[in-house]
């Protein structure tokens, strides 16, 4: 399940996963982020996966966020991921590395900080 976070504003997206994500749910935060992108010429994207075990997403869900990322990678400010799991952590610096969004990994308990990056971007 997926909630949009009250501090969400302009755009500056942020959103809290408490399962998995399914395909549907990472489309509706996709779609969420491109009407920002429509709107304001870019955005900033929060996603905090503290709450979730395991695997983040679907399998289809990577899917679209690769497709994403080949249409809109130029036009992210910024990505931040909240998370206590040190393989996500790892993808998180794998994906900065080979995409053109700055990407960072905050641990759970920096949330305010992880907000702070992504409005001062």
């Amino acid at each position: 399940m997926i909630e949009k976070l009250p501090r969400s504003e302009g755009n500056s997206i942020g959103y809290e996963a408490t399962d998995e994500l399914s395909e549907d749910e990472y489309a509706e935060i996709l779609a969420d982020v491109e009407a920002a992108i429509d709107e304001y010429g870019s955005a900033k994207l929060l996603l905090d996966l503290s709450g979730v075990s395991d695997s983040y997403a679907e399998f289809d869900a990577y899917e679209e966020d690769f497709g994403f990322y080949l249409r809109h990678g130029e036009d992210m400010d910024c990505y931040a991921v909240v998370g206590d799991d040190s393989v996500l952590e790892w993808g998180t610096e794998l994906s900065d590395r080979v995409t053109e969004t700055d990407i960072e990994f905050f641990d759970a308990e920096d949330l305010d900080d992880a907000w702070e990056y992504v409005e001062e971007q």
